[in-house]
């Protein structure tokens, strides 16, 4: 359909679609518009832009090493369609469950979602409170905690030595995550992980990490981007490296020391 001079792509075969976002099985780079005086035209299906999932984290730490917080993401776009797809049908204990051991072992309480299926335009809103005793390790009078916090990656996920058909991600993407820690009182930050940036020459994958703090409280920012829905073959070792190098970056734990 074409509104006010702009071209909107709209699916009805698929009950969680809206303007502009099309099930994922239809993405196949072009379309073809039939006009009306028998001529047509290529339209490019492919989206242009990331869609987005924002993390936000408050987290405090007690003496023993027990992380409780709040937890929100926020899902948009593909990232929403993809949600609704997969999980609106899901048993509400179930999916829970399953966002648990996903997020490390933590345990969810008050979860709170918003606009899973009513209105499809707007991003899907996930709000719980958590706690958790396995993300803080503690070594005589010192705490060492994971910058990636519930987030960290164990394992690559592209650990073929070679690859021959290209890598689909559907769409592009992209993950931020605000997370921000309240340290135990008697307690100081001896160290802190070292900014980094990672991106290849094109800038398709993009990885950047900060960390601040003041006073007794940290905050550390993330962004992880694949700035494409397919790449090539021969673009697999440079994403293996990629997630490589974001999983070593994860041994510059945060530290804290008794004081």
């Amino acid at each position: 359909a074409e509104i006010d001079g702009k071209q909107i792509l709209l699916d009805a075969t698929h009950k969680y679609t809206t303007q502009n976002i099309l099930p994922l099985s239809t993405l196949n780079w072009t379309g073809r518009l039939i006009k009306q005086d028998g001529t047509s035209q290529e339209v490019n299906l492919v989206p242009s832009l990331s869609s987005n999932k924002n993390y936000n984290l408050m987290v405090k730490i007690d003496d023993k090493g027990t992380i409780s917080g709040k937890f929100r993401v926020q899902k948009r776009d593909y990232e929403a369609y993809s949600f609704r797809e997969k999980n609106t049908q899901t048993n509400r204990e179930n999916y829970l469950e399953k966002l648990e051991n996903d997020l490390d072992g933590i345990q969810i309480s008050d979860y709170v979602i918003e606009n899973k299926d009513t209105d499809l335009s707007k991003p899907i809103l996930e709000t719980f409170t958590f706690t958790s005793n396995n993300h803080c390790e503690m070594i005589g009078n010192k705490m060492f905690i994971n910058p990636m916090l519930l987030f960290a990656l164990t394992k690559n996920p592209f650990f073929q030595e070679k690859r021959k058909m290209p890598i689909y991600f559907g769409y592009p993407k992209q993950e931020k995550y605000n997370i921000n820690i309240e340290i135990p009182e008697g307690y100081a930050v001896e160290s802190i992980p070292k900014a980094m940036k990672i991106a290849t020459d094109d800038k398709v994958l993009l990885f950047t990490i900060n960390a601040l703090t003041e006073g007794n409280k940290i905050q550390i920012i993330i962004t992880r981007d694949i700035n494409a829905a397919v790449l090539a073959a021969d673009y697999y070792e440079d994403l293996k490296q990629f997630f490589q190098k974001i999983i070593e970056k994860q041994n510059e734990k945060i530290v804290l020391k008794k004081v």
